[in-house]
């Protein structure tokens, strides 16, 4: 989170460019403020001359918060309470014409609660890019914002905004791609960072400039020349609220460093939004553009139009025209040249078309070769337009069985805005989903008694002439026909099924259930409820989200399960589950689950109440919002369920093992019945069904409960095993459910685990870098880490949560070498001649169950007792946007520690020896080896002095005659536990013959103990 500090000026909006050979490239922005108060404006200057600014197109009526120019269009986000998008706007930048693209209401569009800084456009990819602040959980403290600062991508041909990912690190003030498609910005001190457009991370800094940024700023990259352009505004006076804008060139060298230079001060020191460099512009000796140009097409769909202008009277410099030739375009095409014109006397031209259609005409002025730039008219409709849309289509049951009436006004305008026949009209009506068309004639209604499967129905209603069929206008869902046989399965990806809800605002606030996605990592539909609630508000609600009618049978017991998403301790949200014949909420007669003051931290969560139907027939569900705060709903399940039935939902745990090392496996059992189970057994099976470990259970599990049941395996023997739960209970209803699936376990030899690092802190540079296609790490662990003699290392495990993201399958390959080398303090790598490849596959992590990335190597590796160095690559071909951090030692400098880590990143190739690195950390990874050739811990040699260890059994006290960390062991080399270096130990907790491992700097102490 990071705080927001804003010098409110207006805002602005600007073109940047810079001198490609003879012709000076041509700024262009939206100028937001200026100290001596002009209007927002569209503005132009030279690239060497931003005090020559001079406006182009009045904006006072468009507060844009931030602008971006992309294939020949701006595309403008205004915002009303100057903070958050209200609407995006799309400007021709050749006709100067201004069209809504969308506007964002904050209930149901993410865009609505984002403060956008800056936009880019991608010339490579052609994707439009936003940076901004989500306002949605943002928290005011002494009138600062405290929000998340994200990166977004921007479909500008609909409005909305994708998200991809916060960052903490740094508030980026302005962003513009160069040439090569890297995104680069501007921090908030000024400095040039490039940005990771995967994951919105900064990745490295390139310059510093020593300019503090403030208020709104523009950056935008020179096509021609490759050269950025920072439109700089800085604060000189706050007091006196006066600012300081200049135009500043980055220029970026081949070898990747790059400088800046002051170009001058923009004029007014207008602050300068939605940069775009023009690297061609119009001449000054260039007629200006025509005014006054006007197009009207013929009445009762004749096919001409009559163009009317007045002809330019001076150049783009200024100077006075004897004459001038006027070029009149349709469509693009030059359809006429006048000669000769006069300069500043009206003009005007008949232009007739062959055929009926949408032109957009153009004309504009030419002196001698100099071509001035054009006016443009509005897109008007020539000849006999199609009809356009019926006005008000509504569906309405009709209370006879399952028909459906449905009505509609004629259309008042022309599909395009034309003149079509309204003398001679017929209409079409289809019906969605099954596509069934109904034929009403020239009448404006009628009834749809053809119904004979349950759906919501839409209708599509459009009007016919001799011209073709016209615009369609839809009625809203109409749900009707007979009710769903269950089981049923919530499927919101399918506009039928969402069809088969309807929403409620009982309440009238203007709140209510829609369907959302794309929403803190959920890209699939999910029905939402997002009222405008302030923390910890318990304002009452009454909105309603009920379904089509389903047949239950008196006296068979079923269950609603539905997953629930809520946003955090500060939004309790009461709700209840209703039932009832009849699918509005005053039918909702029957409640099934009031839940009251439920929180969950913006996770999905099952949830599922079970019941009995008392009575058949046909029933709707109904899901009741009772406070106005956000909850989301999805995966909603209704079916029917045994009396009693036990689930073996799966088995996690240790994907390697030992033979004679206990393992901890999690058998996760779900009570899928409706009766409460009072003790049942799991049992471990292998793929033989052959019983492993069993373990009865008397703890009693509620319906649709689930628990978690801790078994412990020691293999017998090695091998590779498909583990498997089986759970049983006495007169358990449904059998089909009762094994799970299976987890394929190694087990190795006769070993032990060893843990050669015990950080506790969280890294996200060291084994596997997934922001990037490849990359590769060295990381060396000294011979008193290890602290083994020789022997045999068969597997190791890296311990990892994930971030942010889902991590996807990628490639690892795992190196390891004894080396003498015990740190890179000089920042090399060891040459991978010295490696030994143990593992080549695949690695797919999955956080939820072990939290480890486990790897069993292809051939043992002989460890001599030295200095060990391992070495991981990862690559993968998609980069999916995710964050790993992993269990880690987090050196400094200032702890005396060394570099013991190198790195090597890249997205277009696999590390080779030689190429420069991304260079040396102190962090090193915890990492466990699977150990055979030696016996376990207790063989491991007391070094350095002796130190002396006393143990009290009736106290559980455990003392030492000098400070070192302890470490307790099982038998077999599991570690139980492990304590901070001190002098006395509570080993209370513990019990059984025990390894106790005391070590400091100088000593390493190995004794059973009898707990």
């Amino acid at each position: 989170m990071k705080k927001i500090l804003f010098v409110l000026f207006v805002l602005a909006f600007v073109l940047v460019g810079e001198a490609a050979g003879a012709v000076v490239p041509r700024v262009y922005g939206l100028r937001v403020y200026s100290e001596s108060g002009l209007p927002q404006a569209l503005v132009s200057f030279p690239a060497d001359k931003p005090e020559a600014l001079v406006e182009e197109l009045d904006m006072s009526d468009y507060p844009v918060r931030s602008a971006v120019f992309a294939g020949g269009q701006y595309y403008m986000i205004t915002s009303d309470d100057g903070y958050t998008a209200s609407k995006m706007y799309a400007m021709d930048m050749a006709s100067k014409k201004i069209r809504l693209v969308k506007e964002y209401d904050y209930k149901y569009d993410r865009a609505g609660n984002i403060l956008v800084v800056d936009m880019a456009f991608d010339e490579i990819t052609k994707q439009v890019y936003a940076i901004g602040y989500d306002l949605t959980d943002a928290e005011v403290v002494g009138g600062d914002i405290d929000a998340k600062f994200g990166l977004y991508s921007v479909n500008v041909e609909t409005g909305e905004f994708v998200f991809i990912g916060t960052q903490n690190t740094m508030p980026f003030v302005a962003i513009a791609f160069d040439s090569d498609g890297c995104l680069f910005g501007i921090t908030d001190k000024g400095a040039l960072w490039e940005i990771n457009v995967r994951t919105s991370r900064p990745m490295d800094e390139y310059h510093t400039t020593g300019i503090l940024p403030s208020g709104l700023q523009g950056m935008a990259t020179d096509s021609s020349t490759g050269k950025m352009y920072w439109a700089s505004f800085s604060v000189v006076d706050a007091e006196a609220k006066k600012g300081a804008s200049q135009l500043v060139e980055i220029s970026f060298t081949e070898d990747g460093f790059c400088s800046h230079s002051i170009k001058g001060n923009i004029k007014d020191n207008a602050e300068l939004i939605g940069l775009y460099v023009d690297p061609d512009p119009v001449s000054d000796g260039a007629p200006a553009v025509p005014e006054a140009f006007a197009v009207a097409p013929a009445a009762e769909g004749a096919t001409s139009a009559t163009l009317s202008w007045v002809n330019p009277a001076r150049t783009v410099g200024g100077s006075e025209l004897a004459s001038v030739d006027i070029k009149i375009f349709r469509n693009g095409e030059c359809v006429e040249t006048f000669a000769g014109r006069k300069p500043g006397e009206k003009d005007s031209y008949v232009d007739k078309v062959e055929s009926s259609g949408l032109v957009e005409y153009s004309i504009c002025g030419v002196a001698g070769e100099e071509q001035g730039k054009a006016a443009y008219s509005d897109i008007v409709y020539v000849g006999v337009d199609r009809p356009g849309a019926p006005v008000s289509p509504a569906a309405v049951r009709t209370g006879s069985g399952y028909d459906i009436r449905v009505s509609w006004e004629a259309p008042v305008a022309g599909a395009q805005g034309g003149w079509f026949d309204k003398e001679n009209v017929s209409y079409k009506v289809t019906r969605l989903p099954d596509g069934v068309v109904l034929d009403p004639g020239s009448k404006t209604s009628i009834v749809d008694n053809a119904i004979t499967e349950a759906h919501g129905y839409v209708y599509k209603v459009s009007a016919v002439t001799a011209a073709g069929e016209g615009t369609e206008a839809s009625t809203e869902p109409c749900l009707s026909g007979p009710a769903v046989t269950l089981p049923y399965v919530m499927d919101l990806q399918n506009s039928d099924d969402v069809n088969m809800w309807s929403v409620y605002d009982s309440d009238k606030d203007g709140y209510k259930w829609y369907v959302d996605n794309n929403w803190a990592g959920t890209y699939e539909n999910f029905f939402r409820y997002y009222p405008d609630s302030k923390q910890g508000g318990g304002l009452p609600a009454d909105d309603w989200l009920v379904s089509a009618p389903m047949t239950v049978e008196a006296g068979k017991h079923y269950v609603v399960k539905y997953q629930i998403r809520l946003l955090g301790y500060l939004y309790p949200v009461d709700y209840s589950i209703f039932m009832g014949k009849g699918n509005t909420p005053e039918n909702m007669t029957v409640e099934l689950e009031r839940v009251e003051k439920a929180v969950n931290d913006i996770v999905w969560e099952q949830r599922a109440v079970s019941f009995k139907a008392e009575e058949g027939g046909d029933y709707s569900f109904g899901f009741q919002v009772k406070t106005a705060n956000p909850i989301q709903l999805y995966k909603v399940e209704i079916r029917e369920i045994a009396t009693l039935d036990l689930a073996a939902v799966n088995v996690s745990g240790p994907t390697s093992g030992g033979v004679g090392v206990v393992s901890e496996y999690t058998v996760t059992v779900a009570n899928e019945g409706y009766s409460t189970v009072d003790s049942y057994v799991v049992n471990l099976v292998d793929e033989n069904d052959n019983v492993l470990a069993s373990k009865k259970v008397d703890e009693a599990l509620a319906s649709q409960s689930v628990a978690e049941v801790l078994i412990e395996w020691s293999p017998e023997s090695a091998g590779q095993y498909t583990l498997k739960a089986r759970v049983e209970a006495e007169a358990d209803g449904k059998s089909d459910n009762d094994l799970s699936a299976g987890l394929s376990v190694m087990v190795l030899n006769a070993g032990s685990w060893r843990d050669i690092n015990d950080g506790k802190s969280k890294t996200s540079i060291v084994p596997f870098y997934l922001q990037y296609k490849h990359t590769t790490t060295q990381t060396i662990y000294t011979a008193e880490e290890v602290s083994l003699g020789s022997s045999t290392l068969e597997a190791m495990r890296y311990y990892y949560s994930v971030l942010s993201g889902n991590p996807a399958p990628f490639h690892a390959r795992l190196w390891l070498a004894n080396v003498s080398k015990d740190d890179f303090g000089d920042k090399e790598f060891v040459n991978p001649s010295e490696f030994t490849l143990v593992y080549d596959g695949m690695c797919a992590p999955e956080a939820v169950k072990t939290g480890q990335l486990a790897f069993v190597f292809d051939k043992p590796f002989v460890y001599t007792g030295g200095n060990l160095c391992v070495m991981a690559e990862q690559s993968t071909e998609n980069v999916v946007p995710s964050m790993m951090v992993y269990d880690a030692y987090k050196g400094s400098a200032a702890n005396g520690d060394s570099y013991r880590m190198v790195l090597y990143r890249n997205n277009e190739s696999p590390f080779e020896y030689g190429k420069p690195h991304n260079g040396a950390y102190y962090d090193r990874v915890n990492a466990s080896f699977y150990v055979t050739g030696v016996s376990g811990v207790e063989d491991v040699a007391t070094t350095g002095d002796t130190i002396d260890m006393s143990y009290s059994s009736s106290t559980g006290e455990l003392v030492l005659s000098s400070e070192a960390s302890l470490r307790v062991y099982s038998l077999q080399g599991a570690l139980l536990a492990s304590f901070e270096p001190s002098v006395s130990f509570d080993l209370s907790g513990l019990s059984g013959l025990v390894v106790v491992e005391a070590s400091n700097k100088s000593t390493r102490l190995t004794r059973k103990v009898r707990l």
